[in-house]
């Protein structure tokens, strides 16, 4: 079932609302959702199951996730997967892996993936990246430090060969 009469989704609370552990297709399928707007609110310490949590969003521009915690999480699969007009994502300090298979399957538009981590993201094999993403890493003083390509594709000119 798509969720097709959404442009924009928006989370409003008093303080933060716990993301459920099973977050699986949590916001998947909100095919006409341009913004999901105060994300903020959203605990994710103890989620571990975050498999297709945006999947199919494909009017998605662009991911303000900089609250997410994933430090219990174990399953990212498709997270992102079929995004095709998303272009950034913003991670967190709290943000310390992308390891999930296909994670980032038919996203053509994905040009940056942003992350605040003052460690190295844990990055995993079969992410599925597309040939024009970068990652990019912002130091404590907030200024984004050139690409690194080496830990998305493998070589320090990013074609992975």
């Amino acid at each position: 079932m798509y969720n097709d009469n959404y442009n924009d989704l928006y989370i409003g609370a008093n303080g933060k609302i716990k993301a459920p552990q099973n977050s699986a297709n949590l916001f998947s399928q909100y095919v006409n959702c341009e913004e999901i707007n105060n994300l903020k609110y959203l605990d994710t310490s103890n989620v571990k199951d975050m498999n297709a949590m945006f999947t199919d969003c494909i009017s998605l521009t662009n991911l303000d996730i900089s609250n997410f915690d994933t430090i219990n999480a174990t399953n990212m699969e498709k997270m992102f997967k079929s995004c095709r007009k998303l272009e950034t994502i913003l991670l967190g300090q709290d943000f310390n892996k992308l390891n999930g298979t296909d994670m980032f399957a038919d996203t053509p538009a994905l040009r940056k993936v942003i992350s605040h981590s003052p460690t190295p993201l844990e990055l995993g094999r079969d992410i599925n990246i597309n040939d024009s993403m970068l990652l990019y890493v912002v130091d404590e003083t907030g200024c984004e430090a050139d690409p690194v390509y080496e830990d998305v594709f493998g070589t320090k000119d990013g074609t992975g060969d």
